[in-house]
Formats: C-alpha cells, sequence, structure tokens
C-alpha cells in the first residue's frame, strides 16, 4: 500500500505505527476519512469507533465488528472483497465522488447515535439496569 499512496502525497499521508494519544486529535482533525482495508480480522475496531467518536467516516472492508457498524449506519465506503489495492483505490475514488459537506453531515449524526449507544453514559445506564433486575 506504500507504493501507492506514495503516488499521490497530495491527497493521502500515510502514517505507519502507532500513534500517540495526545498526536491522536489533531490527526484525525487533519482527516477527510479513516482507511480500514483489513483482511483477516475478527474483533472490533477500535479505529473504526474512535473514527465515529470524532465524527470521521471510514474507507473499509466489512471485517470484524466493522461489517456491524457499517450496517447499522456508520458513514462508510466499503471495500470490495476480497482486499486488494485495487479495491482499496475502488473505495477511495466512491469516498472522493461524495462531497465533503455530505460526509461531514453523515458522520454528525453517526457521532449522535454513538453517544447515545456507547457513550460511557449509556454504557453505565446499561449496567444499572442490569443491577437493579438483578
Amino acid at each position: 500500500m506504500a507504493e501507492y499512496a506514495a503516488h499521490a502525497p497530495d491527497a493521502i499521508d500515510l502514517r505507519m505505527g502507532y500513534v500517540e494519544d495526545d498526536g491522536v486529535r489533531a490527526l484525525l482533525a487533519e482527516s477527510d476519512a479513516l482507511l480500514l482495508p483489513y483482511t483477516d480480522f475478527h474483533s472490533q475496531s477500535g479505529v473504526a469507533l474512535l473514527a465515529a467518536s470524532n465524527a470521521r467516516p471510514i474507507i473499509a472492508s466489512p471485517a470484524g465488528g466493522i461489517g456491524t457498524l457499517m450496517a447499522e449506519g456508520m458513514p462508510s465506503i466499503p471495500i470490495s472483497q476480497p482486499v486488494s489495492p485495487d479495491t482499496v483505490a475502488e473505495a477511495i475514488i466512491a469516498f472522493a465522488a461524495i462531497p465533503a459537506a455530505t460526509w461531514n453531515e453523515r458522520a454528525g449524526q453517526y457521532l449522535q447515535h454513538t453517544l447515545e449507544v456507547r457513550s460511557w453514559r449509556a454504557i453505565g445506564a446499561q449496567y444499572l439496569a442490569l443491577a437493579e433486575s438483578l
């Protein structure tokens, strides 16, 4: 993927490796979307939830729990299976064909959903209801 990203340095900022917590907010603020081209992944993606909680759409394969998030309305462009440089490129092109304002509106709406369903307040209320039912 790095060689493909190198062909468009003005559009793609590829950073390999761990991003320290203090750099995440700035990185997300600079991002139009997060690219998650997972191929063999059987868990929930913390990066997808990070995108949702920062009102950012994703360009992703529906691997692991990402498919569930996409089905529930997370603003996204799916990457066709099997994931390859060509399917990733097609998904990026499809993403770019939709106006940024549309993505921002969708991401803001999904952020509200995320806060209602996955915030600590919402999760705490579920735990409290469970405890009271016991």
